[in-house]
């Protein structure tokens, strides 16, 4: 939290402004601009909340509007509703749930008059689910206007708080007063003379209304209660509970669904506007079946590193070329701008995946903290590929690390990094399997100005000894070696010579 303020503090000083532009044309759909505009709001509004007298005039109600534009704007891109924000380990819930947690009556006041400012601004219809989320004391505000006015689409009656708005108005001393505040009850009664979800809506907004003790105090001179019985009140009370129990649980599993989302996971079509980047053919269908990879820059998130894999001669048709057994891949890696899809660095023509006597299975993206410098973080690209035959097994995974020279993407290290391999004797059911896996850390050396990195082995080889019957004897051993990689000027190679790929 603390770098983050520093992060923010001219804006946050009494008598600045909020000065990320808000507005639904001027805001790109970019995941980490919506983020950071999102923790800048969830930080200031509370603040100007709590002393919206240390700030210049009409900073809070500048600053509500910006969070209420923000918040649908959240629901047009078609994220999720506010949703808590993570960044170097800070944990930030949204505004709304911040303020609403302890309410004191001013800034329920303030709120209510914000709500009843914006009723003609914003379409209920449109973000009906984004106007659920704002805090209670705004909704009441809007939904009064909003029924004063007539308007009773997409309008819940429970946020009227009803039996508090009839004794505010029974209390009130200023005739003129008294029937513009009155004049909230006629749609409710006109809700009441129709059937349907509506009158049910208001069926549920009049019952503690109709309450005998408070409709004895209030004398209902709006006659809302009658023809409205218990029965009736009792099921509309249910109906009431059985939604607030549906909304529940599908917030529950918005936010469960929220915890599970890759933060760095690529929006749908910057791998299509990669290959469009490069000038290849093709649209979403055909880049979206191929075994390409896309993550967000963990340190920009406004880049997404990008890695094309096509049959040769695809690219530029835009077609799928008739299943082979053997086609052999190309390869391109990028990296793209989210905003426009705009190339920032790619690797040099001619990339491709071997594939000789193996089967390419797939690639992805490592984003993992390879910090060879200060300032220069490499990325890696994984590839898996398998073969199978008559009594053999066999598996590997390649990894790839590049960094990025100006607008050229350098490969400076490829590694195995994985290996699986067995035989299979159909005649005495003998399996002899065996496991490699690798493992990289930095090391505290460093040569020509890269990182030295520790490169760690293990391979566990399993016997299995049948002699009676294929019943398993199982014999397991296993052994580890460490290595240093050092950087020669050009790529990291093992001091030792060590072969770090499959020949």
């Amino acid at each position: 939290m603390p770098e983050l303020l520093k992060l923010m503090e001219p804006a946050l000083d009494p008598g600045n402004s909020l000065t990320l532009p808000v507005d639904a044309d001027s805001l790109p759909p970019m995941e980490n601009e919506l983020e950071r505009r999102r923790m800048f709001v969830t930080i200031k509004l509370p603040v100007v909340l709590d002393r919206p007298e240390a700030w210049r005039a009409g900073e809070l109600a500048r600053t509500l509007d910006e969070a209420v534009d923000l918040s649908l704007l959240v629901e047009r891109l078609g994220r999720q509703a506010w949703s808590s924000a993570r960044r170097s380990g800070n944990y930030l819930d949204n505004p709304w749930q911040w303020i609403d947690a302890g309410n004191s009556a001013r800034t329920d006041a303030i709120l209510l008059a914000a709500g009843a400012a914006r009723a003609g601004t914003i379409d209920c219809a449109r973000h009906e689910q984004a106007l659920f989320g704002l805090p209670a004391a705004f909704r009441r505000g809007y939904t009064i206007e909003r029924v004063r006015a007539g308007h009773t689409e997409c309008i819940d009656f429970g946020d009227l708080q009803l039996a508090e708005l009839a004794r505010t108005v029974a209390l009130e001393k200023d005739p003129a007063t008294a029937r513009h505040e009155a004049a909230i009850f006629s749609p409710i009664a006109k809700a009441l003379a129709r059937d349907g979800a509506i009158r049910t809506s208001a069926l549920d907004a009049v019952a503690p209304f109709c309450d005998a003790s408070t409709h004895e105090r209030l004398r209902d001179p709006w006659r809302l209660c009658e023809g409205v019985t218990r029965r009736e009140v009792a099921q509309a009370a249910a109906a009431r509970a059985a939604e607030q129990a549906r909304v529940a649980e599908a917030d529950r599993q918005r936010r469960e669904a929220e915890a599970r989302r890759d933060p760095l996971e690529c929006p749908a079509d910057t791998v299509l506007a990669a290959a469009k980047a490069l000038g290849y053919a093709g649209d979403a269908e055909f880049w979206g079946g191929t075994q390409s990879a896309c993550r967000l820059r963990p340190e920009d998130r406004g880049q997404a590193i990008v890695a094309l894999t096509y049959v040769e001669g695809d690219q530029r048709t835009g077609v799928a070329s008739a299943p082979q057994d053997d086609p052999g891949y190309s390869l391109d890696v990028v990296i793209v701008r989210v905003t426009d899809g705009s190339l920032v660095a790619h690797t040099p023509p001619g990339g491709h995946i071997d594939s000789d006597a193996v089967r390419f299975n797939g690639i992805a993206i490592d984003t993992a903290s390879y910090m060879l410098s200060p300032g220069l973080r490499a990325f890696g690209v994984r590839t898996a590929h398998s073969t199978s035959c008559y009594g053999c097994l066999f598996g590997t995974n390649e990894l790839t690390l590049y960094v990025q020279r100006g607008p050229v993407l350098t490969p400076v290290l490829g590694l195995t990094i994985g290996e699986s391999s067995g035989e299979i004797d159909a005649t005495d059911c003998s399996d002899q399997p065996s496991r490699m896996s690798r493992t990289l850390r930095g090391a505290t050396s460093a040569s020509h100005g890269y990182a030295d990195l520790w490169l760690r082995t293990s391979i566990s080889v399993r016997m299995e000894d049948l002699p009676d019957a294929c019943k398993k004897n199982f014999k397991a051993s296993a052994t580890a070696k460490q290595i240093l990689l050092r950087f020669d000027g050009q790529s990291y190679q093992a001091i030792d010579g060590t072969a770090l790929s499959m020949p």
